[in-house]
């Protein structure tokens, strides 16, 4: 847990300052905000029983011991600070560098990138100093997949679970290693010997093999690893342990079929922090959505009203492109607007007012396809229904952050 009392200021050599958070693992120096810092902390405090639970064990720190992250604002700094400590700062967001213990990295282009990231190279970190007595095992693949899979994750504030398929990322890992492992060109091989470059095969299998097939090949892979660990063996060694290259492929392939994000970004930036949950955040004047990959006839939502400040959020009710959408949102004093951009400009479909949604309260929102209309409703009103085309549906805000939960989607042709 977070120790009240450490918060405070330093400056780092030749960067710009710097809020320090201790916790009971954990000594993050970032170039961020302080409230910023201490919810890095708690996510990294949440990450550590996720991580002994994983791997078995827990590094042994020494009395009055924390590991040392340092988080940065931008590359220059990042690179600044690795080149001090002796490594040549590589074309990657972030670094684990096992000579002085220390995690690096700098912020990415969202905050579920960054917080993956901040997961990613602490893993590393836990698992060489808890496994590996801090030296890197001979196979990139099982090295970068391990940190890759314990990375993608699901946070809200207050719980953490890790090594899960996103609900929906600016990446997309599954989609990039579904079109990978299908491709009859793909050499499984030849990848695996490249160790861990390619960081989409690494994650897929990683994944696989851990959660594969029921979880009936997490013994065999435990074996292997408690071996990589010990510095034996190869990249080979995998296709030794779980069968030919084409064989594996052909197997991830199906797994990988069955286990896709759902749902997938329209603009920045959204993320899933639990089951039917989301958050997204936007500044002003952005407008930001997100939505199903499968095109829905119906949507429904509730969006957690903030208890204080300005809002506008509510659902995606039709999307071609970044020019070619609809929304359908309602604000604080409960107005409601229900507008199309098309070729550059806004056309306003509907303006009504609904009762005030109360501050720290639930809204309702609804849309549903019938007819080659889509009626849209708030708080239990009915807004209007609108001829628009296609059946793409999803939740969206412009300039705030909000929360929405009990979202649920049905597919197109579902009976």
């Amino acid at each position: 847990m977070l120790r009240a009392g450490f918060v405070l200021v330093l400056a780092l050599p030749l960067l710009p300052p710097a809020v320090e958070v201790r916790t009971e693992h954990y000594r993050l120096a970032a170039e961020v905000p302080p409230d910023v810092a201490e919810e890095m902390g708690r996510v990294l405090e949440a990450a550590w029983p996720r991580f002994a639970e994983f791997f078995g064990r827990a590094p042994d720190l020494e009395e009055g011991e924390r590991l040392p992250v340092r988080f940065f604002a931008a590359k220059e700094g990042f690179d600044a600070a690795l080149r001090e400590a002796g490594a040549r700062p590589p074309a990657a967001g972030g670094l684990y560098w096992p000579p002085v213990r220390t995690a690096f990295l700098w912020r990415q282009p969202t905050l579920y990138n960054t917080r993956t990231l901040l997961l990613h190279e602490t893993s590393h970190q836990f698992h060489f100093l808890a496994r590996t007595r801090n030296r890197a095992p001979p196979a990139g693949w099982y090295v970068e997949g391990l940190a890759e899979m314990l990375g993608r994750h699901r946070w809200d504030g207050k719980t953490l679970v890790v090594g899960v398929i996103p609900t929906l990322s600016l990446t997309d890992f599954p989609a990039k290693a579904l079109a990978r492992f299908t491709d009859p060109g793909f050499d499984l091989a030849r990848a695996v010997r490249r160790g861990g470059e390619d960081r989409v095969t690494a994650w897929a299998l990683v994944s696989y093999l851990t959660r594969g097939e029921g979880g009936r090949l997490r013994r065999r892979f435990e074996k292997l690893a408690a071996k990589l660990d010990r510095g034996l063996g190869s990249a080979d060694a995998l296709f030794r342990a779980f069968g030919r290259p084409e064989k594996l492929k052909a197997r991830v392939a199906a797994w990988l079929a069955a286990h896709q994000e759902p749902w997938t970004i329209v603009f920045n930036e959204w993320e899933g922090i639990g089951p039917g949950r989301f958050e997204g955040v936007a500044p002003p004047p952005i407008v930001s959505a997100c939505r199903p990959k499968e095109d829905v006839i119906r949507l429904s939502a509730v969006l957690e009203v903030p208890r204080e400040g300005r809002w506008t959020g509510g659902l995606l009710l039709h999307h071609e492109s970044g020019e070619e959408y609809t929304t359908g949102m309602v604000d604080q004093a409960g107005r409601v607007r229900v507008a199309r951009r098309r070729a550059g400009r806004w056309e306003i479909l509907a303006s009504r007012s609904i009762a005030r949604p109360a501050p720290g309260g639930d809204l309702s929102l609804a849309a549903g396809r019938s007819g080659g209309k889509v009626t849209f409703r708030a708080g239990g009103e009915t807004i209007g229904s609108f001829a628009l085309p296609g059946s793409r549906l999803g939740l969206a805000l412009q300039g705030c952050r909000l929360r929405f939960h009990d979202v649920r989607a049905e597919p197109a042709g579902h009976r």
